[in-house]
């Protein structure tokens, strides 16, 4: 026999002894895919109630802004008639309007399924300032806005 004939058969003789002698051969590589597939399970489910939450909760959003746009504010009292052909005197003059904004990336969020998303925040504050001539006073109107942006994320 040759030396390649030889380690050959040396091959062979050892891994059929060490299947029937050994009863942990092979074991950890089973063990090892059955935690594999069983996070795969866990983060699967993680996602899938991560999405349903999501889902659930934009529902529940557009539930209570279709409630809020369907109330309508009766006038507590009738608005006053103006008995004088005058004209009315300016109410109040413009100071300015300033507008700050600010754009917050919240990274890539899992919708479920595999499919991932890229979201980010659009916070704006428009504020408008005037002075009214009839109480001599400096008003302020700062009208907050939250926006959130989300477009789709292509796999690697």
């Amino acid at each position: 026999m040759t030396a390649s004939e030889d380690d050959k058969l040396d091959a062979l003789v050892r891994e059929h002894f060490a299947a029937r002698l050994d009863p942990h051969s092979g074991r950890p590589a089973q063990a090892f895919a059955r935690h594999v597939r069983a996070a795969r399970r866990r983060r699967l489910a993680l996602s899938g109630a991560a999405f349903c939450c999501a889902f659930a909760a934009a529902m529940w959003g557009m539930f209570l802004l279709g409630r809020a746009s369907r109330q309508t504010a009766e006038p507590a009292a009738p608005a006053p008639q103006v008995a004088s052909a005058q004209p009315l005197p300016e109410p109040h003059r413009n100071m300015g309007l300033s507008l700050v904004a600010r754009t917050i990336d919240d990274g890539t969020v899992a919708c479920g399924r595999g499919v991932s998303v890229r979201q980010l925040r659009r916070e704006v504050a428009e504020t408008a300032q005037w002075i009214d001539a009839q109480r001599q006073a400096r008003v302020s109107l700062t009208l907050p806005r939250r926006q959130i942006i989300v477009y789709g994320v292509e796999p690697d």
